[in-house]
């Protein structure tokens, strides 16, 4: 799997520990989740626009390409 820069992806690599609980969070411990939750949601956000990004050049070099061959078969 690829990032959309070339570079592979190792899907272990943004994982999150979740943990199971007896219905009792320290501070500590809820702290740490909600900063992970946080991180996590960015990391979220920023692979959603990253995709779509991707799509989109996708869709622009498509259309691009359409129209050279449509020109192309006009030209003859």
């Amino acid at each position: 799997m690829s990032n959309g820069q070339g570079l592979p992806v190792n899907p272990l690599d943004n994982q999150i520990q979740l943990q199971t609980y007896n219905g009792v969070i320290s501070p500590d411990v809820y702290r740490r989740n909600m900063e992970a939750l946080r991180a996590a949601r960015e990391t979220l956000a920023q692979f959603e626009r990253q995709t779509l990004e991707g799509y989109n050049r996708f869709i622009t070099a498509e259309q691009e390409l359409r129209n050279r061959v449509e020109a192309g078969r006009q030209a003859e």
